[in-house]
C-alpha cells in the first residue's frame, strides 16, 4: 500500500491527502456493505453507544492516516518506512502502562535496537524535510495509540473485525469532510488536476483504496488475536522488501553509508524481535503441554 500512495502522491503529485482519506473511507463502507449484503459477513446495528465507545480509536486512526499520506509527499519510502519503527517502542511502553503486559528483556533489546537504527537513518538522510519528519512522527504517535485501543475497545464493544473496521470508516467520514471542506482547498483545486482522467492513475488510486481496506482490516484482526506489539513489529518486518523496492522504483531515493548502516539496524531489530517472540510462544506451549500431562495424570519425560 506504501509504494501506490507513494505513487499516487509524489510520482503523479496529487497533494490532496483529505481527498484520497475520504476515498479510502467510503471505499472501504462500500466493500463491507457489499460482503454485508452477499452474506459473506455480518455488520453489527447502528448503536449511538457503540459509536461513542468507538469515537476515540476513530480520532486516532484519522490522525495517522492523513499524517501518514501526508508525510509520503517529503519522504522516500525506506526513510519512511524507517521512521515508522518508532511506533514498535511506543507501543511496548503503552502495553506496559496502559494494558499492565511485560515483556521479555530480548523484546526490548529488539525493539531497542530498531529505535536506534531509525534514529541513525534519520540523522544521515541526505533528503531531509522538516514537515515530512514531522508528519511521521505525529503518524507514529497516533499508530501506537490506534493499535493500543484496538485491543482495548474491542474488549469493550465485543466487536469483530468487521464490526470495528464499519464504525472507524462510518466515524471517519464527518471527520475528513469537515477538514477537507473547512481547512483546505482541496475540492476547489482537485478539478484542476491534470491526471484526474488518466487511466493509469485512476488504476493505481483504485488499488490504493481497496488495499487501504484490506490492511486496516488485517491490522483490527491481527491486534484482536495477538497483541498492538506483534501488530506494529510485524508490519515492520514486510519493510525489508518496502525499503529494497523503495530505492530500486522511485528516484527520490539517496542513500550514504550511515544511513544503509540505521535502515539494516532497524530491519536487524525486526528480525530479533520475531525471534524473541518465537521463543516466547515455543516456552508458552511447553509450559501448556506440562501442566496439561500434570492435570491428565501422566509423568512428566524428563531428560538424562
Amino acid at each position: 500500500m506504501t509504494f501506490f500512495n507513494k505513487a499516487v502522491l509524489s510520482v503523479y503529485q496529487f497533494s490532496f491527502p483529505g481527498v484520497l482519506t475520504l476515498l479510502q473511507a467510503v471505499v472501504a463502507l462500500l466493500l463491507l456493505q457489499l460482503a454485508s449484503g452477499f452474506g459473506f459477513i455480518t455488520l453489527p446495528p447502528r448503536s449511538f453507544r457503540l459509536a461513542r465507545e468507538m469515537a476515540p480509536l476513530t480520532l486516532c486512526w484519522w490522525i495517522y492516516v492523513i499524517s501518514g499520506v501526508s508525510a509520503l509527499q517529503y519522504l522516500t519510502v525506506p526513510m519512511f518506512s524507517t521512521l515508522r519503527k518508532t511506533t514498535s517502542l511506543m507501543v511496548l511502553i503503552g502495553e506496559s502502562i496502559y494494558l499492565h503486559k511485560s515483556s521479555t528483556p530480548k523484546v526490548w533489546m529488539s525493539v531497542s535496537i530498531m529505535m536506534l537504527g531509525s534514529v541513525l537513518a534519520g540523522f544521515t538522510d541526505l533528503t531531509y524535510h522538516p514537515r515530512g519528519y514531522i508528519y511521521v512522527s505525529i503518524c507514529s504517535i497516533f499508530t501506537a495509540l490506534y493499535l493500543l485501543l484496538i485491543s482495548k475497545i474491542g474488549q469493550q464493544t465485543k466487536l469483530d473485525t468487521f464490526g470495528m473496521l464499519y464504525y472507524n470508516n462510518a466515524l471517519s467520514l464527518p471527520l475528513t469532510l469537515s477538514q477537507t471542506v473547512l481547512f483546505s482547498d482541496e475540492f476547489h483545486t482537485i478539478r484542476s488536476f491534470p491526471h484526474l482522467a488518466s487511466p493509469r492513475f485512476l488504476s493505481l488510486l483504485i488499488v490504493s483504496l481497496a488495499l487501504a481496506t484490506i490492511l486496516n482490516g488485517s491490522i483490527f484482526l491481527c491486534t484482536q488475536v495477538t497483541s498492538p506489539l506483534v501488530t506494529s513489529v510485524t508490519g515492520q518486518v514486510k519493510d525489508l522488501l518496502t525499503v529494497s523496492l523503495g530505492m530500486i522504483l522511485f528516484e527520490d531515493v539517496k542513500i550514504s553509508i550511515l544511513n544503509s548502516t540505521g535502515l539494516v539496524a532497524a530491519l536487524l531489530g525486526s528480525f530479533l524481535f520475531s525471534y524473541a517472540k518465537y521463543e516466547q510462544q515455543v516456552a508458552k506451549s511447553t509450559l501448556a503441554g506440562s501442566t496439561k500431562d500434570e492435570k491428565d495424570g501422566k509423568p512428566r519425560m524428563t531428560q538424562r
